[in-house]
């Protein structure tokens, strides 16, 4: 049997051998009692075992102790009971007892190590008098300091000393002038929080600080639930100031609810079968929400809880790529505080956002060999959006690659560039009844998807030499900047990023190339399983510093590149004002069945219906029309004119045609009928008129 002890130095340089204290609960005499701290437990169970050949009484085997193979348990009835065993074994006094006694001699299937002779001193004679045994005790030979004290410190320290406690004190009064900025609106949030970032970046040069021990899959829980709690807020709070719009939200709101009541996949926003715009079948998931909670902020929890899930999948892959889940949670984190995600999550819903986790799921079961769960994945993130196929082909081109599994990678492209083909030359024209109508953004490059990859093909240097602009360079500066370029060292995961990143790139709409939007959906994926390629090749270019470094500045970079989300916490921005309960008044007149033509803030409360348009589009069909006064003349609209005839009248003219282009008043004919409303109901700016 083997108990091991630590030892004590005494008085004269010589080690006394003693006991340490039991890590455990008890009530045992003798033994100084601690809670168990993490794995202590474990530990304590270690200190007392048996070798590998010993048995118990009877000549019956232990089991064998989760610590060391070899060993077996002595702990058969219990562990106080056999703490109450080891009161023969143990001092009295934890603190500094009788020497041990030697243990009853018996067989044991191996000697015992050789221990050497060494002199052991009475513990109790040591405590008995401290003042005597200072006197004998020898002093220790002074050491020599790390700077003499003729010499001055050097320059370079000396803010380090001077300058932490003035950059402590400048953090918590820009964090105090951050909360006040939230709570009273003196001044932007986002400049204050911009401003203690800065403070505490100064500050962790100088003096850095030791990373917390925590549990990384602690971290990663607290993380997921804190972002999908935020940004549920955030996104509920701006549907209820009326800061959310007809498209996308109120779109995807009348869709699902007509997938859930088996209408099916019909919109009026414009009068068509959904399908005909985006092929988004991923939608029949959410539907069953709407048997439970039907509206929009169903769906803004359901995303922001989506994109928070895709923290696990970040995590999954960087433990496994790096082999240690310390920086794996830190990249689970930096994935939540991106800035290219916060503003998916913001902009309304999009079926897109659904793909940002599934894509990050396709590369972990990538990772992890595990084929159907990386098909299901990928079906998955493919029926989010027909374009979704764009950034799998990237996926297919990582796996041959990457990972060389040239066939599986192979197959996953050409599937899904067989795909975007039909999806875009035969499936959604044939709900649509039209050709497919987003091309029209790559005009200059052809007019069908082949035409496209041609261009591309035959004449690369043309196309890629128009994307030299400022504009597209700082699109790609805001995506690299808050991960302090870390996808630049994996090259092989950059060209996966490139199907996804040349379909923002080569479009003519620059909100393509704006990194706040839902079309960043299929890059945001890729450029996480860049960073974490570049931090592995970083770890082992230069380990040491650097790559804990690289973490700490990627983390105050996205959080500086992600700073206008702090202003969505201010009270100011999320607190209903009287003209907010004043809308919420007004359109809950409105009966639940009927037609109506409302302007873009009131369509996502009012989607819950067959028929929802924005005003002026097809006023002509529409019982009732919901406007806001105070905003007329309308911007964008200078040939819809509205002229009140006295309190209860309202008269619109050059009204808007189904295609949502307005009339002009000079086109239309003399004898055009204006159209009249009653005001039924009126509070404060906001007049829900009835069709006469």
């Amino acid at each position: 049997m083997e108990v091991h002890l630590e030892p004590l130095p005494d008085g004269r340089g010589e080690r006394l051998l003693r006991p340490a204290s039991v890590g455990v609960p008890h009530r045992v005499s003798g033994l100084q009692p601690r809670g168990p701290r993490g794995r202590q437990l474990p530990d304590e169970l270690r200190r007392i075992r048996l070798r590998s050949g010993d048995h118990r009484p009877g000549r019956v085997r232990g089991h064998a102790h989760r610590g060391d193979r070899r060993a077996r348990a002595l702990l058969r009835r219990g562990l106080v009971r056999e703490l109450l065993r080891l009161l023969r074994l143990r001092a009295q006094d934890p603190l500094g007892g009788d020497a041990l006694h030697a243990a009853p001699e018996r067989h044991q299937a191996l000697a015992p190590a050789p221990v050497p002779a060494r002199a052991i001193q009475q513990a109790q004679s040591r405590l008995r008098d401290p003042r005597e045994r200072l006197k004998e005790e020898p002093q220790p030979q002074a050491r020599r300091p790390l700077i003499p004290k003729e010499e001055p410190q050097p320059l370079a320290r000396r803010p380090l000393l001077l300058g932490s406690p003035v950059l402590d004190l400048g953090c918590l009064l820009a964090g105090a002038a951050l909360l006040s900025a939230l709570a009273w609106w003196w001044w932007r949030p986002d400049e204050l929080f911009l401003l203690l970032l800065g403070l505490i970046a100064v500050r962790l040069w100088l003096a850095p600080v030791a990373i917390p021990a925590w549990r990384p899959r602690r971290v990663l829980v607290i993380g997921i639930l804190a972002y999908a709690a935020i940004f549920s807020f955030i996104t509920v709070t701006r549907h209820l100031t009326l800061l959310t719009h007809a498209l996308d939200l109120g779109y995807y709101v009348q869709l699902t609810w007509n997938l859930a009541r088996g209408a099916g996949p019909l919109v009026s926003l414009p009068e068509m079968n959904a399908w005909g715009d985006h092929f988004s079948p991923v939608m029949y998931l959410l539907a069953p929400l709407f048997w439970v909670a039907p509206g929009a902020v169903a769906l803004l929890v359901a995303q922001a809880v989506a994109l928070a899930v895709g923290a696990l999948a970040v995590f999954g892959i960087a433990a496994r790529r790096l082999g240690d889940e310390r920086p794996a949670a830190v990249f689970a984190l930096l994935y939540l505080v991106n800035p290219s995600l916060h503003g998916i999550n913001v902009r309304d819903f999009h079926a897109a956002a659904l793909a940002v986790p599934l894509l990050l799921a396709a590369i972990y079961f990538a990772e992890r060999d595990s084929p159907w769960l990386f098909t299901l994945a990928v079906v998955l993130a493919l029926g989010t959006r027909e374009d979704a196929t764009i950034p799998v082909v990237g996926l297919g081109i990582w796996l041959a690659l990457a990972k060389r599994r040239w066939l599986w990678g192979g197959v996953t492209a050409m599937a899904a560039v067989a795909l975007l083909v039909v999806d875009t030359r035969w499936l959604i024209p044939h709900f649509r009844g039209a050709p497919y109508p987003h091309l029209g953004r790559y005009a200059h490059l052809g007019r069908a998807v082949p035409e496209i990859m041609a261009a591309l093909l035959l004449h690369p240097f043309r196309t890629l030499g128009a994307l030299w602009g400022l504009p597209r360079l700082s699109y790609l500066g805001y995506l690299l900047g808050p991960l302090v370029f870390l996808p630049l060292l994996a090259p092989i995961e950059l060209l996966a990023l490139l199907p996804a990143l040349l379909e923002n790139l080569l479009g003519q709409d620059p909100v393509l190339f704006y990194h706040r939007t839902q079309y960043q959906s299929f890059v945001l994926p890729f450029l996480m399983n860049g960073a974490i390629a570049g931090y592995a090749r970083l770890a082992r270019a230069r380990p040491g510093p650097w790559p804990p470094r690289a973490l700490t500045a990627a983390m105050i970079s996205s959080l500086a590149f992600a700073s206008p989300t702090v202003n969505d916490l201010a009270v100011q921005r999320f607190w209903p004002r009287a003209e907010h309960r004043q809308a919420w008044e007004v359109m809950a007149e409105v009966p639940r069945d009927a037609s109506i033509s409302a302007q873009d803030q009131y369509v996502a409360h009012l989607s819950l219906r067959p028929l929802v348009f924005v005003f002026p589009v097809s006023l002509e069909k529409a019982q009732y029309a919901l406007v806001n006064a105070e905003s007329y003349p309308w911007r964008g609209l200078p040939d819809v004119r509205m002229r009140q005839e006295d309190r209860d009248v309202v008269t619109i003219a050059g009204v808007a045609s189904e295609s949502g282009v307005a009339s002009p008043a000079a086109a239309a004919p003399p004898s055009t009928p204006e159209l009249r409303f009653r005001v039924k109901y009126r509070a404060g700016p906001h007049l829900l008129l009835e069709r006469q």
